[in-house]
C-alpha cells in the first residue's frame, strides 16, 4: 500500500515537470484523453442501458 502511494506520489512529479517543460501539448493532450474518457463513459452507459432494457 505505502508502496502504491509513493509510485503514484512519483508519478505525478513527473506529469508536474511534463507541464513545465510542455504545458500546451500536455494540456492539449489531457484534454483530448479527458475527452475520449467522457466518450467511453458516455458509450458504456447508452450500453448499459440497452442491455437493461433488452
Amino acid at each position: 500500500m505505502g508502496r502504491a502511494s509513493k509510485e503514484i506520489i512519483i508519478n505525478l512529479n513527473d506529469i508536474a515537470l511534463c507541464q513545465v517543460v510542455k504545458k500546451e501539448k500536455d494540456i492539449r493532450w489531457l484534454r483530448t484523453s479527458v475527452r475520449k474518457e467522457e466518450e467511453q463513459i458516455a458509450t458504456r452507459k447508452s450500453s448499459v442501458i440497452t442491455t437493461f432494457f433488452i
